[in-house]
């Protein structure tokens, strides 16, 4: 068979194919990917009647246009322009990868327009491409404002920032002056002062217990 009526033998089997879940997957603790029945009585294990199916050799797609997109094509994840070089847009089709940047990706899908090459996650290159630089052109703008606002502000504060030294230290200086005239004004106290000098003639006597004075 040929490659066309295997990709379509494909199609019509891939919707006939069941989606393969693991047993008690509807409770909503357990995801419903598939996971192999381990149970000695598991049911799904024993491929008993009227259970879930189980996956088989019989359900793959054949082997000459496995890994295949639809139009029979291998994808090839790409992140820069040297990864298109080296590939054919008779073989490859193509899949964007998603960590590159908006610039670079301009770059990706001018070239890939260019060299006729099918992506898989844009339906139309040119008006992808198109709203890409939109994006771009308003970031650019946005980001001119912003540095503009900024040194708006600087300029500001430069002009702003003498005037309110300048009161700082007259501030200062009309403290410091009447800090100055305060000590002036304040009188001298005077402090009693405790006579530390000896007691002289006197006379200690020694009283013995149960002896009155």
């Amino acid at each position: 068979m040929d490659k066309q009526s295997l990709l379509e033998l494909r199609k019509n089997k891939k919707k006939v194919k069941p989606h393969f879940v693991r047993r008690n997957y509807r409770k909503l603790k357990l995801r419903d990917t598939w996971r192999k029945p381990r149970g000695l009585h598991n049911k799904l294990r024993l491929k008993r009647k009227g259970h879930i199916k189980n996956p088989s050799i019989g359900y793959r797609s054949p082997a000459s246009i496995r890994y295949m997109d639809k139009n029979g094509l291998i994808p090839i994840l790409i992140s820069n322009i040297h990864d298109v070089n080296k590939l054919d847009p008779n073989k490859n089709s193509l899949i964007i990868s998603s960590t590159v940047g908006i610039k670079n990706k301009i770059k990706l899908l001018e070239k890939v327009a260019q060299l006729d090459f099918r992506i898989l996650n844009f339906k139309d290159v040119n008006s992808a491409s198109e709203r890409m630089k939109q994006i771009f052109e308003a970031r650019k703008r946005k980001r001119s404002e912003s540095v503009k606002l900024k040194q708006e502000k600087k300029s500001k504060t430069k002009e702003i920032k003498p005037e309110t030294k300048q009161t700082k230290e007259d501030l200062d200086k009309e403290k410091q002056d009447i800090l100055l005239h305060e000590k002036q004004i304040q009188p001298k106290q005077i402090h009693d002062v405790q006579d530390k000098s000896p007691r002289m003639n006197v006379t200690r006597t020694k009283i013995t217990p149960g002896e009155k004075q």
